[in-house]
């Protein structure tokens, strides 16, 4: 019976045909999205980098200027006080002051807004891949 009906061997040859095509797109179109995938992946841990390389320039630059100003205000409060050792203590006691306020001041506030932040980033990503 086949052999007198030529025509499923061809209708068998184009469905084949037609398995192959469409096995060598979806291939290309999988081996597309992985090369996007990276590309993000790439840009985005460059954009990270470069982020963490200016933040790091900018603490230095800020420590120097605080570090500066630290030696200045010792300086200026020893003349006052006529002793560095007494100048340098106030210092200390103003520094530990300050930093005791930060501490009770800002940590929530820098935890939320990091923490928002983080949520914020996991969100565009889950909407992006959806």
């Amino acid at each position: 019976m086949d052999r007198n009906n030529p025509t499923k061997k061809e209708d068998d040859a184009s469905i084949l045909a037609d398995i192959g095509e469409n096995y060598y797109y979806l291939k290309t179109i999988i081996t597309n999205r992985i090369e996007i995938a990276k590309l993000e992946l790439l840009q985005n841990i460059s954009g990270v980098v470069s982020f963490l390389i200016f933040s790091i320039m900018l603490f230095f630059v800020l420590l120097l200027i605080i570090i500066l100003l630290i030696v200045a205000g010792v300086v200026y409060l020893s003349q006052i006080v006529g002793s560095y050792v007494t100048a340098i203590l106030i210092i200390n006691g103003v520094l530990i002051l300050l930093a005791i306020l930060a501490y009770v001041l800002f940590k929530p506030t820098i935890t939320k807004l990091l923490e928002n932040k983080m949520l914020k980033l996991f969100n565009e990503k889950q909407l992006s891949n959806d």
